[in-house]
């Protein structure tokens, strides 16, 4: 189980706008702290405006369910100094729950966690978070934490968070556990007395016109945990999950006509119908991406990334690099392209990525695989700048330092690398991406060379095999060519195409 670092700073936002990752626009209209404004936000929202809160009665279990109906609306819990807190974000409202450990006159975690479990799922049942048509619902724990700086860091109640997360996904159907965010946090008692401070508080802020037809809400918290040490309420600038999702049709509206030229009509769970476009998605390149990386924003932030993790799946991944002479001048730009894409898909990967070199394809330069990240983050161990993707990056940054390689036969390395017993198990997945210049160099020019390494693959491995590839070219702006065609046209006859 991995703890979630939560970002010191957020990407460039227009005003007080958020980019949300459900959608293609910014949505300026929820509620949100000002910059460097956290403290003062939560006093307002808990002292003057006295926002509906978890009461704080002294008990194991305690929680509050919050319908989300046709107004802006926050809501929130305070008290947290070393206990843990559970939000359930769902399109109908929030649960936010107080799990409290010590209150109980037993030093007996699993019994605290038999009688939570118990209580949480009579809440889930009551407000109907188990019905499976909320297909985006997400989990936030909220849990205390000890060690830090040069001390080992471990969770207060680890036992009953890694409880949660395994009985969560039983009781709401549909949940996977990669929707449910672990939080780490550190905050004193004396703190949370005087209130013009955000410690030990959580604040969830929602709003049904959050722009063009998206309702969405944002869970702030008061204490967030991460490198290594509490953030100061200055250095949050972003909450700890968003969720947004297409505005339901309230019963006392009336369906609207168009608005920013999008057709609506009435919702349910239903898609909205939306006039074609050119292009589905906002182009991003890929140093838009490594920006964004670079100033420790999280991937799942990115635009439609949940939505694009779950339709690649889990699959292993293959780059082959051109490095012969000619590609050189180009070295820079692959390997930022390269790295943009490692850090997007590298979860992806539980074998790690396979970094390849056509002038030496047999040589198989990989990053960790899944387990040794999660030991990794949890360790809190340094790392490389940028990572595993930052380390295989720099490899390809050093192609014009090695030996002058006049030319690479790219169509000998695919063949090399898919003729590999070890980089196709069975039943997984497979994507090669090969980054080239757009020359081919096929030893013999004719279609049968090309055919041949793929007949053996399929062969070979039937009838269990899902393979793809894809290019990317350099100073080639063409994105088919011939012999991109004819693979992939032969792939799609054979039935295999991706």
């Amino acid at each position: 189980m991995a703890l979630q670092e939560a970002p010191v700073a957020e990407p460039e936002v227009r005003g007080f706008g958020h980019w949300f990752h459900e959608n293609q626009h910014w949505c300026l209209t929820i509620d949100r702290p000002p910059p460097k404004g956290l403290d003062a936000w939560f006093y307002k929202n808990f002292e003057t405006d006295k926002i509906p809160q978890v009461e704080d009665k002294h008990k194991y279990f305690s929680c509050l369910f919050t319908p989300f109906e046709n107004k802006a609306l926050r809501t929130g819990i305070t008290g947290l100094y070393g206990c843990t807190a559970l939000v359930i974000l769902s399109k109908n409202g929030v649960l936010i729950a107080h799990l409290q450990q010590s209150v109980m006159n037993t030093k007996k975690s699993s019994e605290f966690q038999d009688l939570a479990i118990d209580e949480l799922k009579k809440e889930i049942l009551a407000n109907q978070l188990n019905k499976p048509h909320d297909s985006g619902l997400q989990v936030v724990i909220y849990t205390y934490v000890t060690g830090g700086n040069n001390d080992k860091i471990s969770l207060s109640h680890g036992p009953t968070v890694q409880s949660l997360m395994d009985e969560l996904p039983k009781l709401i159907p549909g949940l996977s556990q990669n929707r449910i965010q672990v939080y780490p946090y550190r905050s004193s008692k004396h703190r949370l007395e005087a209130h013009e401070f955000s410690k030990g508080k959580l604040i969830v802020s929602y709003n049904p016109e959050a722009g063009r037809g998206i309702s969405g809400c944002e869970v702030w918290a008061g204490s967030v945990f991460g490198s290594r040490r509490e953030l100061t309420s200055n250095e949050i600038t972003t909450p700890i999950m968003h969720y947004c999702w297409k505005k339901p049709q309230w019963k006392d509206q009336k369906p609207a006509e168009k608005e920013h030229g999008i057709t609506t009509r009435e919702i349910t769970d239903t898609a909205v119908e939306q006039p074609q476009q050119t292009c589905q998605h906002p182009i991003v390149t890929a140093s838009e991406v490594n920006e964004y990386r670079q100033q420790g924003s999280r991937k799942r932030d990115l635009i439609r990334f949940e939505r694009f993790s779950k339709e690649i799946g889990r699959r292993h991944f293959v780059f082959l690099v051109d490095d012969s002479e000619s590609m050189h001048e180009h070295s820079s730009q692959v390997a930022d392209t390269a790295q943009a894409l490692m850090w997007i898909i590298e979860r992806l990967d539980v074998d790690g990525i396979d970094l390849r070199f056509a002038s030496d394809p047999d040589n198989s330069h990989r990053s960790l695989n899944f387990v040794s990240r999660v030991l990794a983050k949890m360790s809190m161990s340094p790392n490389s700048k940028g990572g595993e993707s930052g380390r295989l990056a720099n490899m390809i940054r050093q192609i014009p330092n090695s030996a002058p390689k006049m030319a690479c036969s790219l169509q000998a390395a695919f063949d090399a690398i898919i003729s590999e017993q070890r980089v196709f198990k069975k039943s997984r997945q497979v994507c090669i991406i090969v980054f080239r210049k757009g020359v081919w160099r096929a030893e013999v020019d004719n279609r049968n060379s090309r055919r041949e390494p793929v007949d053996d693959l399929f062969n070979t491995h039937k009838p269990c095999i899902d393979f793809s590839f894809r290019f990317v070219n350099f100073e080639d702006d063409s994105s088919k060519t011939p012999e991109t065609v004819l693979i992939e046209g032969y792939l799609w006859n054979m039935g295999r195409g991706q």
